[in-house]
Parts: structure tokens; C-alpha cells; sequence
């Protein structure tokens, strides 16, 4: 069973409220429809993403009756739908099905775990062993996995525990975006959906200088700044999604000749800027 993350104030959204004027349609009839959609979502585009996905097919998946492409594009104007270089996306998507994306990967890990387990227990199966003998093995393959767990622990039950991890700088970080990314609508603040991704990406990358440098980055591409043939222009939302990041990190808006992480003036800039915040 899957579960989203549904905020008690989307009833009253101005988002849903304006979509419904849009569509002619009542303010709850539009939220039960946005549900629809990201349950349809759920199994159909679990990552997000409708790159692809035709009107109709996103109008079924929320059971709207009326002109497809009138509501694609009605949930588009009111930000429910984003519009990016890659096709549409759902608007804060990892807000609301982020904890399930996390279920399903550590899911698939732990299956993909016990199949390569199972596996490596055959070659033994297949020599003939008896069944008593491979259970012994196993038991000792249990034994062995627990005396490796033991020695990693401390060996004095006094010793201190590890320190604990250093607060995210939201604030250092929203700094940086605007004294960075210039070309960029301003980041006013670290909340909700914001807060939730950033908490996620630095997790990844827990360095300010790193941080300085992917700004850089994003700064130097013309494609991302808006030189594109629909005028679109990222945002601090934008780029701190996982997929979005990964496509920045491995070049596909950089400029030519602009280098991994921007130009070398870019690079010596942010080394600059970010040892003023660790002094």
C-alpha cells in the first residue's frame, strides 16, 4: 500500500482555487482531482516526471471530463505542473511521495541483497551438500557476520559517542545562491518543499565550497538563464531536485568550453567567496 503526503491546506491553496475558476469546476472538485493525479502518478510516473505523457492520458489520471489540453495547460499556468527543458514534471513531487521513492529504493536494495545472497548460497546447494551441513555453513557465515559487526563497535563501553553532524546552512546557502547565480530570480527564504529538498542534497554534497561552484556553474549556462527556444528559466527549486542536479552535474546545460563547474574565473571566485564564510 503507498502513501502521500498531503498538506491540510491544500483545500484552500490559492493554486487550487485559481485552477478551479480556470477549469469552472468547484474548489473541492479540483482537489480530489489533483489527488487522483498523483495517485495515478504513484504507479505511471513514479519519479515525477511526464515527459511523454500526452494530455489525455494526464486528464484520465485525474479523471477530468473535460478538454485535456485546457486542463494540462490550466494546471501549468497555476505552477501544479512544471514545464521544464526535459517535459513536464509534478510540481514538489518529492514532497509528496518522497518518503515512498526512499521505501521503494531501500526496497529493491534489500530484495536485490537477499537474491545475490540466495545466489551465492547455490555453487554450495549444488555440490551435493546435505541439507544439515548447508545450514551449519549458513549459521557459521551468521556467526562470522556477527563477530565483524562486534569489532566495528567501540571497544570501551565509555568511549564518547560521535559527534553529532553539523546543522545544514540553509541560510549560508541561500547567500550564496544570490550573490552567485545573479542572472536568477532572488531565494527570500528555506522553507517547506525548499528546505525539504536542500535537506536532501546536502546530504550528498556537505560542502559550502562544493555549493559555490555548482552555482558557478549554473550561472555560466545560457541555456539555464533563459537562451532557449521557450524563453524558460531555472530556479533554486529547479536545480536542488536529484534528477535536475544530476543533468547540470554531468554537463548537459554547460556552456561550450564552460569547464565542470563553470569558467576558472567562475571556480576562483567561489573559493573566494566561500572562505569568507569559514573565517
Amino acid at each position: 500500500m503507498a502513501w502521500l503526503k498531503i498538506d491540510q491546506t491544500l483545500r484552500d491553496h490559492h493554486k487550487i482555487c485559481d485552477a478551479a475558476d480556470e477549469l469552472q469546476v468547484d474548489p473541492a472538485h479540483m482537489t480530489g482531482m489533483m489527488v487522483l493525479l498523483w495517485l495515478w502518478a504513484i504507479d505511471n510516473a513514479p519519479s515525477g516526471s511526464l515527459a511523454g505523457v500526452s494530455d489525455g492520458t494526464i486528464a484520465r489520471g485525474a479523471q477530468y471530463g473535460g478538454d485535456p489540453t485546457a486542463f494540462v495547460e490550466a494546471l501549468k499556468r497555476q505552477e501544479l505542473l512544471d514545464d521544464g527543458p526535459e517535459g513536464l514534471t509534478i510540481h514538489d513531487w518529492e514532497e509528496h511521495a518522497g518518503n515512498l521513492i526512499d521505501r521503494r529504493q531501500k526496497d529493491a536494495k534489500r530484495k536485490a541483497a537477499e537474491r545475490a545472497a540466495k545466489k551465492a548460497a547455490e555453487p554450495e546447494a549444488s555440490a551435493g551438500h546435505p541439507q544439515d551441513v548447508r545450514k551449519k555453513s549458513a549459521a557459521r557465515v551468521e556467526q562470522s557476520k556477527s563477530r565483524e559487526r562486534v569489532d566495528t563497535s567501540p571497544s570501551d563501553e565509555g568511549e564518547e559517542a560521535a559527534a553529532p553532524a553539523d546543522p545544514i546552512p540553509f541560510e549560508k546557502i541561500r547567500i550564496l545562491w544570490n550573490d552567485t547565480a545573479l542572472s536568477y530570480s532572488k531565494a527570500n527564504g528555506v522553507n517547506g518543499n525548499r528546505k525539504t529538498l536542500l535537506t536532501a542534497r546536502w546530504k550528498e554534497h556537505p560542502d559550502l565550497e562544493w555549493w559555490a561552484k555548482y552555482f558557478a556553474r549554473i550561472e555560466a549556462s545560457p541555456f539555464l538563464k533563459g537562451k532557449n527556444d521557450r524563453g524558460w528559466k531555472a530556479s533554486l527549486d529547479w536545480v536542488l531536485n536529484a534528477a535536475n542536479m544530476d543533468k547540470i552535474l554531468e554537463g548537459k546545460y554547460d556552456a561550450e568550453g564552460g569547464g565542470a563547474h563553470g569558467t576558472d574565473t567562475d571556480r576562483r571566485a567561489a573559493g573566494d567567496y566561500t572562505r569568507g564564510f569559514k573565517e
